[in-house]
């Protein structure tokens, strides 16, 4: 095989550390920036803190008028951190009780035990097999146990959601707060009939358990007032926050985004610095300070990049979503990425990264800005977006009769006297994703 020399001319996209540097800012989300620039702050001496003023009161008097109240379900919410920890409420009864220093051991071991949702999910014979004392007796742990099920709120320490269950009905029986058959009646629904529970089977229970009709009713009653999540009103350890980066406000009849300037700190180049930096004389020195002196200035100029294509992204949002911040979810106008980017000349990819874990706030709640893309349905007035289908199915469901509910076939129908064509195999894809059981699970029994 004779070898030769051949030249070829093709392109590539090769993408220098600036570059790279730019993309992972631009993709950043709000919480990441603050702690890339709180790490370029103590890492390169020519980055200052710049102290700004927010005007509080403007603000406040720009945000007061809106037209709907986002529902309860929001799935993009605050957080904030004053929610007292079940580790904390439990330790605090604890410190109430006067018992032996061993079992206030293994009470204190069994909290520290439980998972986030307030279940002890290894049986206790494991917990015990795994601290290997011969201190404590498998009886010993047995009575911690008891003592940690009879703190509140009621049901910790259980295994599992059945076992919660199981607890708080045992409670209600002991406090004679309910009638003792209806207690009873609910324990066997519990332990013998827990899968068909779940999945709604109301008229199998009744007739493999041989419950009259009324007392069944009553016993469905009471299981649906019970907590399946022991620690559900507590804080977690850990508090997820979120942190809006743009505020949308009504001037004269319509909707306008803007940056929240406090949202990310403010950094500068410290001009003294800078200016000693260029009259150093070594020449090792003066390569090290000038490095780091352009990545100082490569590092502001990728964060005003960052914060010029964030703005221009979400006013484009803001001014095609007018509509949503009207109307609410309803009234969503389909819009794709592809839309956005041919508006401001940029790459689907950019609005991507834009769009992805940047978050506004308006009036009606605070909305993660990809959460304003869907796709199209057909309509008779108009195109439809995805959220708006989404959003009727689930107030059509939330207005239906509990003894009758829905069939998807039936949604599908409604859906199309509105004027919105939706096949009913898209009808059950969508109530999947609202997190909505079908018709047969969503039935209660009626006596």
């Amino acid at each position: 095989m004779r070898q030769s020399l051949s030249i070829e001319q093709s392109q590539r996209l090769a993408l220098t550390p600036s570059l790279r540097q730019s993309l992972r800012i631009l993709q950043f989300s709000t919480q990441e920036l603050r702690e890339k620039i709180s790490e370029a702050l103590e890492e390169n001496p020519f980055l200052e803190m710049d102290e700004i003023v927010v005007d509080n009161e403007s603000q406040e008097e720009d945000f007061n008028s809106s037209s709907w109240t986002a529902p309860q379900t929001n799935q993009y919410e605050d957080f904030e951190d004053t929610a007292n920890s079940l580790t904390q409420h439990l330790l605090e009864q604890l410190n109430c009780l006067k018992i032996s220093t061993k079992d206030a051991a293994l009470v204190r071991w069994l909290i520290g035990s439980l998972d986030s949702q307030g279940f002890l999910a290894d049986p206790i014979e494991c917990i015990a097999a795994e601290v290997e004392s011969t201190y404590f007796t498998i009886e010993d742990w047995r009575v911690a146990l008891k003592l940690l099920q009879s703190f509140d709120p009621v049901g910790i320490g259980a295994q599992n959601h059945r076992d919660c269950l199981r607890l708080q009905i045992e409670a209600l029986l002991r406090s004679r707060s309910k009638p003792a058959n209806i207690c009873k009646l609910s324990l066997d629904v519990i332990a013998r009939s827990f899968d068909d529970l779940a999945h709604h089977r109301f008229e199998v229970i009744r007739k493999q358990l041989g419950a009259n009709a009324k007392d069944f009713s009553e016993a469905l009653k009471l299981i649906s007032e019970l907590n399946p999540y022991p620690a559900g009103k507590f804080g977690s350890d850990t508090v997820a926050y979120v942190i809006p980066e743009i505020r949308v406000t009504k001037k004269e009849n319509h909707w306008i985004a803007n940056l929240v300037d406090a949202a990310v700190p403010s950094v500068r180049l410290n001009k003294l610095y800078a200016q000693c930096a260029t009259e150093i004389r070594d020449k090792d020195s003066f390569s090290t300070l000038i490095s780091k002196l352009d990545e100082a200035k490569e590092f502001l100029r990728n964060i005003q990049e960052r914060r010029q294509t964030l703005l221009r992204v979400a006013q484009a949002i803001v001014a095609r979503q007018q509509n949503f911040f009207d109307s609410g979810p309803a009234a969503m106008k389909p819009m794709v990425l592809r839309q956005i980017a041919e508006e401001l000349g940029l790459h689907e990819s950019t609005i991507s990264r834009v769009t992805n874990g940047k978050y506004l706030v308006c009036p009606s709640g605070t909305f993660e800005l990809k959460f304003f893309f869907s796709s199209s349905l057909s309509s008779e007035t108009d195109d439809a977006s995805s959220t708006a289908i989404k959003e009727e199915i689930r107030l059509l469901v939330k207005n239906e009769s509990q003894a009758k509910p829905l069939s998807d076939e039936k949604i599908s129908a409604l859906l199309a006297k509105k004027g919105f064509k939706i096949a009913r195999r898209t009808v059950a894809k969508y109530r999947f994703l609202l997190g909505i059981p079908n018709a047969s699970e969503r039935k209660s029994f009626n006596a």
